[in-house]
């Protein structure tokens, strides 16, 4: 396909074109542009890597473009989809390769793993033909609502799928949690603050504290930033206070288990177990932090994997990760996840309140042929349900719907 430098970059008004070799829409080759972004671990690389080779296998031209590097971009004449993974970094908000997804007018698809709060500056600026995915009913709630933001949003559940499934091997970790220990008071010393700002960001955890169900940036949208903002004086510093308010609530509810999970023979990986000062109570293993690429071999050790992302959250790539390796799954139960899985059969529920998590764990670790049935069933699901092929139909249905209705019929 012929490429030009983006200074000459043909600019039609919609990606797709009548040209001699007919309709480039979704029944036939389509264009598919992807963004290489920052994130940790490199997992949107590996992600952009996997997804490129998929999409070639299906017969579609793919090109990865670095945002690092658009010094010597060259484009093809036509595209007919742009991707964006994760919303981690460059690769929501584009520099100046918003230009090119502007001026083509197809689709642009933007996977949010994250809080939209985190990313509320960069999602104002992408362009109006952009289709947002999220992981949470309440995370779309928020963008109509909070952010009144106009683009299509829809429910996307593999934003990372499943790693490939490992052989059996002796699972010699009951229970496993993966992921830093922050206590919410420490985080929130780590970020200096007006006094009167922090009693606001109090008053919000409080109310969190008391229903982890609802969503405390959604509470503070309501209730704290137009008096933040009246203290602060910019709209971007009461953003930022937004963003504090989800990290320190996520922290706050990771942190009133492990109050409970630290008196039990829990292994918890990450450096800040490790430096962790023991109290006489203490029953916890605690192992350094891992590669990304090495989780799923811990994973495939564990009976039951804690996710402990707070139920406001609604859905996390690691439940994926955990299920695939036939790690029973523990999670809070959200009525969307209850929708996606079936708890008791598949995965289990976390209890509500933190101090029955020891009599819990107690009792599922009794039953060791129902764990196993459990892991099994919950593997069988991810493989499913949520393997990469699955995410790849969902990109492509984009391409498909922006093709005119005869060419959807007939092409």
């Amino acid at each position: 396909m012929l490429n030009e430098p983006l200074s000459t970059v043909w600019l039609g008004s919609r990606c797709h074109q009548e040209t001699e070799t007919g309709w480039r829409g979704a029944s036939h080759v389509a264009t598919i542009v992807m963004f290489n972004g920052e994130s940790a671990h490199n997992v949107i690389r590996d992600r952009v890597a996997l997804d490129a080779k998929l999409f070639e296998a299906r017969g579609h031209d793919v090109m990865v473009i670095d945002l690092s590097n658009l010094q010597s971009l060259r484009v093809p004449r036509q595209i007919d989809l742009f991707i964006g993974y994760q919303g981690w970094g460059r690769d929501i908000k584009l520099g100046d390769g918003s230009l090119l997804v502007e001026r083509f007018g197809c689709p642009y698809a933007v996977m949010l793993g994250d809080h939209p709060i985190q990313h509320a500056a960069r999602i104002e600026e992408l362009p109006g033909n952009t289709v947002l995915f999220v992981a949470s009913r309440e995370h779309r709630t928020f963008l109509q609502q909070a952010l009144k933001v106009q683009f299509d949003i829809r429910l996307f559940t593999s934003t990372i799928s499943a790693s490939t499934p490992l052989p059996a091997v002796e699972r010699d970790l009951p229970v496993l949690m993966v992921g830093q220990a922050m206590a919410p008071d420490d985080f929130l010393a780590g970020h200096k603050m007006p006094e009167q700002v922090r009693r606001i960001v109090d008053e919000c955890l409080e109310r969190a504290a008391r229903n982890p169900h609802a969503d405390p940036v959604a509470d503070y949208m309501n209730s704290g930033y137009s008096r933040v903002l009246d203290l602060v004086g910019a709209p971007a510093s009461a953003i930022q206070v937004g963003r504090l308010v989800d990290l320190a609530a996520r922290y706050q509810y990771r942190w009133s288990y492990v109050q409970e999970l630290r008196k039990l023979p829990v292994t918890f990986v990450g450096d800040s177990w490790v430096a962790m000062k023991r109290q006489p109570c203490d029953a916890f293993n605690a192992l350094p932090s891992l590669p990304y690429e090495e989780l799923p071999g811990l994973y495939a050790r564990a009976q039951i994997g804690l996710n402990l992302f707070a139920p406001y959250f609604d859905f996390h790539e690691r439940l994926l990760d955990m299920m695939v390796q036939s790690a029973v799954a523990a999670t809070a139960k959200t009525s969307w996840l209850s929708e996606l899985f079936d708890f008791g059969t598949e995965l289990l529920a976390l209890p509500d309140s933190p101090a029955d998590v020891a009599g819990w764990l107690d009792h599922a670790l009794s039953d060791q042929q129902r764990l196993a049935q459990i892991g099994a069933r919950g593997r069988a699901k991810v493989q499913a349900d949520f393997n990469d092929e699955t995410r790849i139909d969902r990109l492509l249905e984009l391409v498909d719907e922006a093709a005119p209705p005869a060419v959807r019929a007939h092409g």
